[in-house]
């Protein structure tokens, strides 16, 4: 996520627009909720969870009410995270639209058409951020990664770098 974030700023800095920046911005506080979603369910819940083994009946009754706390907050930082990663690449795509290249249109068409039905089928709880879910969410994005990069690797000057 981080490595991600960090390319598509630097992408941001040669295109220079001010709707790459707003994408930026918005993929920026996507990233951050699903850093935070990920030390929740990865470690914070592991180590809470280790804690309350050791300490008995009691701790793991306290435990066992804090539980859904835990995953709600997971599922509510997920899901903000996927509408502000979906929202940025929207608009990294509409920036992209004018670029060089029928692959250029394809990678912006992708980006608008799939980022919104995708924020519209989670919105209308069409599915869940289990991990059948996440994997739909960061396969999705993922073709809109690769296409973008292929489209940044040819066209260099269009990005502003000279």
């Amino acid at each position: 996520m981080i490595a991600l974030w960090l390319a598509l700023a630097e992408w941001t800095a040669w295109r220079g627009t001010a709707l790459a920046r707003i994408a930026e911005k918005l993929y920026g506080l996507g990233a951050i909720a699903m850093i935070g979603a990920a030390l929740i369910n990865g470690f914070a819940i592991d180590h809470y969870a280790s804690s309350a083994l050791q300490g008995g009946p009691d701790a793991l009754r306290d435990a066992a009410r804090v539980m859904p706390l835990a995953w709600s907050l997971n599922q509510t930082l997920a899901g903000f995270g996927v509408f502000a990663l979906s929202g940025g690449i929207v608009a990294w795509s509409i920036d992209l639209w004018r670029g060089p290249g029928v692959l250029a249109r394809v990678a912006a068409t992708y980006g608008v058409v799939v980022m919104l039905g995708l924020c519209a089928t989670f919105a209308f709880s069409a599915f869940e951020l289990d991990v059948t879910g996440m994997a739909a969410v960061v396969l999705a994005q993922a073709f809109w990664y690769v296409t973008t990069g292929i489209v940044s690797w040819r066209h260099a000057t269009f990005l502003g770098k000279n």
